[in-house]
């Protein structure tokens, strides 16, 4: 019986151990691999959101309500952040291994996306014991950088 019960308690801190950093880089990988094979069929918040913090997915949240209330209509997002336009022709997709830094980590992916190269970093938390994308950022090019939780945390009509 007490083996059993040990084999039960390893089988369950198994399943709740964070993923490994093959792991989130395999995630955003997959992200690209919607885009590359076709259109995604769902938005990049979509694509994101079971995977978020609850501090972005709080942010998200609140941005599909203000959508909702304005008819489809974005209140602060108005481009695909996976992508980071609206259009895309993705080519030259790099990335890279992702970094720890104790319950943080971050991956970032470089490629070009109508020839303008492009390099998007995401950031992700520990939150309880699950890895979970904690913001999205745009690092090139120079005159379009941004951060998705300051976009989301814009004014709401």
């Amino acid at each position: 019986m007490k083996r059993v019960s040990l084999l039960v308690v390893f089988a369950l801190f198994a399943a709740l151990a964070p993923a490994s950093a093959g792991e989130l880089d395999e995630q955003v990988r997959r992200f690209y691999r919607t885009y590359e094979i076709d259109t995604p069929g769902r938005s990049a918040m979509q694509l994101v959101r079971p995977h978020a913090s609850k501090r972005l997915a709080a942010l998200i949240a609140r941005e599909n309500r203000c959508t909702d209330r304005h008819r489809g209509e974005p209140c602060n997002l108005h481009f695909d952040v996976i992508i980071n336009g609206q259009d895309w022709e993705l080519k030259n997709l790099v990335v890279e291994p992702a970094t720890l830094d104790g319950d943080r980590a971050s991956v970032v992916a470089r490629f070009t996306n109508f020839e303008t190269p492009e390099e998007i970093v995401y950031r992700y938390t520990r939150e309880s014991g699950r890895w979970r994308i904690d913001d999205i950022e745009a690092r090139a090019p120079r005159d379009h950088r941004w951060t998705l939780s300051r976009i989301l945390a814009g004014s709401i009509r």
